[in-house]
């Protein structure tokens, strides 16, 4: 059984209809809760940002992420070439995450699980507010060298992506990165990554 059939079998058998994830490593802030759950009452998946625990030398130090809100469009623009959301800082309803067939097992199984949502019309956003304390250490996945490469090169995350790109096509994603540039300088920092698909 795979990470992904692991996540699928406990999300099918929780009894409460609102779902956070969260890595045992990490550390949940103390308004997590209830701070998401009340964004939940027009959302099907809301994420919060995070705080970054590094440990280097004996020593620990936190830093924060860049504070870059999403719309429900901005991700959308965003997902196009990159995973905007975190998986350890996401609540989402447990309804629409079955409707979607949850969790498949790509190399980055929580963006093919994004891309599909964002397809399937369901409504997310990213706040400002830091929701999870992010323990940083060199066995992650992420921290594997060409990670980004590999998830770029994966046949799930190709196959959601190019759907995603053929469903957005006809809209006009560079502006609104344009306009969420403008509005929040630091974005575009973070999605640096961002190569224009609206063509």
């Amino acid at each position: 059984m795979g990470f992904a059939d692991g996540l699928n079998i406990a999300i099918a058998e929780a009894k409460f209809n609102l779902i956070a994830r969260h890595d045992a490593d990490d550390i949940a802030l103390p308004w997590r809760w209830r701070y998401q759950a009340q964004k939940m009452s027009k959302l099907d998946f809301h994420f919060g940002s995070m705080l970054h625990l590094y440990r280097k030398h004996g020593f620990s130090f936190i830093l924060p992420h860049y504070p870059v809100s999403l719309s429900h469009e901005e991700f959308a623009a965003v997902a196009l070439t990159q995973n905007p959301g975190f998986h350890p800082a996401v609540m989402f309803r447990r309804e629409a995450f079955l409707e979607v067939g949850g969790y498949r097992n790509a190399l980055a199984e929580d963006y093919d699980l994004w891309l599909r949502l964002l397809l399937a019309g369901k409504r997310v956003q990213r706040g400002l507010l830091p929701v999870t304390l992010y323990r940083h250490h060199p066995t992650q996945s992420t921290a594997k060298p060409n990670w980004e490469h590999k998830v770029d090169q994966d046949p799930l995350i190709q196959e959601s992506r190019g759907a995603l790109v053929s469903q957005l096509q006809n809209g006009n994603t560079s502006l609104i990165l344009k306009r969420l540039f403008a509005r929040q300088p630091l974005a575009s920092i973070e999605f640096r990554r961002f190569r224009s698909t609206d063509t």
